[in-house]
């Protein structure tokens, strides 16, 4: 019985330690290389050329959103895409200021933390880019 007791108590400690590992909210000093990557990579938006992050600055992590399922990242940020010919400039210069996300942060089953743009926010930006690209279509250029 006492066997058993102690089985219990230890299992019940490593559950607590892996629940808090897992729970608990992630460092700016986690985030800052995982946000640098996710949007050198194109990870934040539809750049299928070369993405090029000019400014990230003031990194700050929001509270737990059970809705979006992870913690909110606010970063400024600017970011220019050249396609062919063409660049485009995202200034985010404002957004921590303004609390918009840049991407969102969960922790995996393992406790390791990814990021991730949840997909009310995708199907979102792939409508407002499918609206910029008729836009830029239909200019002609003299």
């Amino acid at each position: 019985m006492r066997k058993s007791i102690g089985v219990i108590a230890v299992a019940a400690v490593v559950f607590g330690v892996w629940h808090f590992r897992s729970n608990a909210q992630p460092s700016v000093q986690q985030i800052e290389p995982l946000l640098e990557d996710y949007l050198k990579s194109g990870g934040s938006g539809g750049c299928s050329g070369t993405l090029v992050l000019e400014k990230l600055d003031s990194v700050s992590i929001g509270t737990f959103n059970t809705q979006m399922g992870g913690w909110p990242i606010y970063a400024a940020h600017v970011e220019t895409c050249h396609e062919g010919g063409k660049s485009t400039t995202y200034d985010g210069s404002k957004d921590a200021e303004h609390k918009v996300a840049a991407v969102f942060a969960r922790r995996t089953a393992t406790g390791s933390i990814e990021l991730y743009t949840p997909a009310v926010f995708q199907s979102a930006q792939r409508d407002m880019q499918q609206t910029f690209q008729k836009a830029f279509d239909s200019i002609q250029t003299k």
